[in-house]
Protein backbone atom coordinates (compact mmCIF):
# COMPACT_ATOMS: atom_id res chain seq x y z
CA UNK A 1 0.00 0.00 0.00
CA UNK A 2 1.36 3.38 -1.04
CA UNK A 3 1.56 6.07 1.71
CA UNK A 4 -0.38 9.28 1.34
CA UNK A 5 1.62 12.00 -0.46
CA UNK A 6 1.73 14.30 2.59
CA UNK A 7 2.89 11.45 4.87
CA UNK A 8 5.54 10.41 2.38
CA UNK A 9 6.72 14.03 2.08
CA UNK A 10 7.04 14.43 5.87
CA UNK A 11 8.92 11.15 6.10
CA UNK A 12 11.37 12.28 3.39
CA UNK A 13 11.92 15.61 5.14
CA UNK A 14 12.48 13.86 8.47
CA UNK A 15 15.09 11.59 6.93
CA UNK A 16 16.68 14.56 5.18
CA UNK A 17 16.83 16.75 8.31
CA UNK A 18 17.84 13.95 10.68
CA UNK A 19 20.57 12.31 8.62
CA UNK A 20 21.69 15.07 6.27
CA UNK A 21 21.65 13.03 3.09
CA UNK A 22 19.08 11.29 1.00
CA UNK A 23 19.14 9.03 -2.04
CA UNK A 24 16.55 11.12 -3.87
CA UNK A 25 18.53 13.51 -6.12
CA UNK A 26 15.58 15.92 -6.15
CA UNK A 27 16.27 16.67 -2.48
CA UNK A 28 19.97 17.39 -3.09
CA UNK A 29 19.74 20.78 -4.79
CA UNK A 30 22.95 22.79 -4.25
CA UNK A 31 22.59 26.32 -2.89
CA UNK A 32 23.91 29.17 -5.01
CA UNK A 33 26.47 31.79 -4.04
CA UNK A 34 23.93 34.58 -3.47
CA UNK A 35 21.84 32.54 -1.00
CA UNK A 36 24.96 31.44 0.83
CA UNK A 37 26.27 35.01 1.12
CA UNK A 38 22.86 36.17 2.34
CA UNK A 39 22.94 33.44 5.03
CA UNK A 40 26.50 34.44 5.98
CA UNK A 41 25.41 38.06 6.40
CA UNK A 42 22.66 36.99 8.80
CA UNK A 43 25.09 34.70 10.63
CA UNK A 44 27.68 37.42 11.22
CA UNK A 45 24.97 39.85 12.33
CA UNK A 46 24.25 37.37 15.16
CA UNK A 47 27.85 36.23 15.75
CA UNK A 48 29.58 39.57 16.36
CA UNK A 49 27.34 40.66 19.28
CA UNK A 50 27.87 37.20 20.83
CA UNK A 51 31.62 37.63 20.36
CA UNK A 52 31.53 41.08 22.00
CA UNK A 53 29.70 39.65 25.01
CA UNK A 54 32.63 37.26 25.53
CA UNK A 55 35.42 39.68 24.55
CA UNK A 56 34.73 42.67 26.79
CA UNK A 57 34.94 40.88 30.17
CA UNK A 58 38.12 39.07 29.11
CA UNK A 59 39.79 42.31 27.99
CA UNK A 60 38.97 43.85 31.36
CA UNK A 61 40.41 40.81 33.13
CA UNK A 62 43.61 41.03 31.09
CA UNK A 63 43.97 44.70 32.04
CA UNK A 64 43.49 43.80 35.71
CA UNK A 65 46.10 41.03 35.46
CA UNK A 66 48.47 43.47 33.74
CA UNK A 67 49.14 41.13 30.86
CA UNK A 68 51.43 43.02 28.51
CA UNK A 69 50.79 43.24 24.76
CA UNK A 70 53.87 41.16 23.92
CA UNK A 71 53.25 38.34 26.36
CA UNK A 72 52.07 34.89 25.41
CA UNK A 73 48.89 35.38 27.47
CA UNK A 74 47.93 38.36 25.33
CA UNK A 75 47.94 36.08 22.29
CA UNK A 76 46.49 32.83 23.64
CA UNK A 77 43.67 34.21 25.79
CA UNK A 78 42.03 36.30 23.00
CA UNK A 79 42.25 33.24 20.73
CA UNK A 80 40.18 31.25 23.22
CA UNK A 81 37.81 34.18 23.61
CA UNK A 82 37.16 34.05 19.86
CA UNK A 83 36.88 30.25 19.85
CA UNK A 84 34.10 30.04 22.45
CA UNK A 85 31.46 32.11 20.60
CA UNK A 86 32.60 30.60 17.28
CA UNK A 87 32.00 27.11 18.64
CA UNK A 88 28.64 28.10 20.13
CA UNK A 89 27.36 29.79 16.99
CA UNK A 90 28.99 28.12 13.96
CA UNK A 91 30.35 24.70 14.87
CA UNK A 92 27.76 23.24 17.28
CA UNK A 93 24.61 24.11 15.29
CA UNK A 94 26.22 22.94 12.05
CA UNK A 95 27.31 19.68 13.68
CA UNK A 96 24.00 19.03 15.47
CA UNK A 97 21.43 20.30 12.97
CA UNK A 98 23.35 21.02 9.76
CA UNK A 99 22.57 24.73 9.85
CA UNK A 100 23.08 28.00 11.66
CA UNK A 101 20.46 30.69 12.18
CA UNK A 102 21.40 32.34 8.87
CA UNK A 103 21.19 29.11 6.91
CA UNK A 104 17.91 28.25 8.58
CA UNK A 105 16.43 31.67 7.75
CA UNK A 106 17.41 31.35 4.09
CA UNK A 107 16.43 27.67 3.83
CA UNK A 108 19.87 26.06 3.53
CA UNK A 109 21.54 23.09 5.16
CA UNK A 110 25.07 21.63 5.29
CA UNK A 111 25.28 17.95 4.32
CA UNK A 112 28.12 15.52 3.76
CA UNK A 113 28.69 14.24 0.23
CA UNK A 114 28.30 10.65 1.41
CA UNK A 115 26.48 9.68 4.58
CA UNK A 116 26.04 11.80 7.68
CA UNK A 117 28.76 14.32 8.51
CA UNK A 118 31.02 13.46 11.43
CA UNK A 119 32.59 15.62 14.14
CA UNK A 120 36.04 16.10 12.60
CA UNK A 121 34.62 16.78 9.13
CA UNK A 122 32.38 19.62 10.38
CA UNK A 123 35.12 20.96 12.68
CA UNK A 124 37.54 21.23 9.74
CA UNK A 125 34.87 22.76 7.50
CA UNK A 126 33.95 25.48 9.97
CA UNK A 127 37.52 26.33 11.03
CA UNK A 128 40.50 25.62 8.77
CA UNK A 129 38.41 25.22 5.62
CA UNK A 130 36.72 28.61 5.93
CA UNK A 131 40.01 30.34 6.74
CA UNK A 132 41.60 28.84 3.61
CA UNK A 133 38.57 29.86 1.55
CA UNK A 134 38.81 33.56 2.41
CA UNK A 135 42.55 34.19 2.78
CA UNK A 136 43.54 34.40 -0.92
CA UNK A 137 41.19 37.28 -1.84
CA UNK A 138 38.04 35.17 -1.33
CA UNK A 139 39.03 32.94 -4.27
CA UNK A 140 37.83 29.88 -2.35
CA UNK A 141 34.40 31.49 -2.03
CA UNK A 142 34.25 32.56 -5.67
CA UNK A 143 35.03 28.99 -6.67
CA UNK A 144 31.30 28.32 -6.18
CA UNK A 145 30.61 30.26 -9.39
CA UNK A 146 32.57 27.75 -11.47
CA UNK A 147 31.98 24.50 -9.61
CA UNK A 148 29.16 22.30 -11.05
CA UNK A 149 27.78 21.57 -7.55
CA UNK A 150 28.32 25.20 -6.42
CA UNK A 151 30.89 24.16 -3.82
CA UNK A 152 33.29 26.58 -2.16
CA UNK A 153 36.85 25.58 -1.25
CA UNK A 154 35.95 24.51 2.30
CA UNK A 155 33.17 22.30 0.90
CA UNK A 156 35.58 20.59 -1.50
CA UNK A 157 38.27 20.06 1.17
CA UNK A 158 35.84 18.51 3.67
CA UNK A 159 33.55 16.71 1.19
CA UNK A 160 30.44 18.63 2.21
CA UNK A 161 27.91 20.76 0.37
CA UNK A 162 25.26 23.33 1.17
CA UNK A 163 21.79 22.32 -0.02
CA UNK A 164 18.47 24.07 -0.38
CA UNK A 165 15.98 22.63 2.08
CA UNK A 166 12.72 21.71 0.32
CA UNK A 167 9.79 23.80 1.47
CA UNK A 168 6.55 21.93 2.30
CA UNK A 169 4.53 24.62 0.49
CA UNK A 170 6.28 24.05 -2.81
CA UNK A 171 4.19 21.57 -4.76
CA UNK A 172 5.76 19.12 -7.16
CA UNK A 173 4.56 16.78 -9.85
CA UNK A 174 3.12 14.35 -7.26
CA UNK A 175 0.87 17.03 -5.79
CA UNK A 176 2.67 17.46 -2.48
CA UNK A 177 1.91 20.80 -0.90
CA UNK A 178 -0.95 21.62 -3.23
CA UNK A 179 -4.50 22.06 -1.95
CA UNK A 180 -6.18 20.23 -4.82
CA UNK A 181 -5.12 16.61 -4.99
Amino acid sequence: MKPEPQTKFLKEIWIYNRVGWHHDPALRVPAGLVLRLYAATIDYAFFFPLYLVFRNPVERSLEMLAVGPGSIGAIIIPSFVFAIPWALYFFLPTFLWGKTLGKSAVGLRVAADRGPGHFFQILMRESVGKILAVIPLFLGVLLALAHPQKKMLHDILTQTMVLKVPCPNEGDKQGRGSKTQ
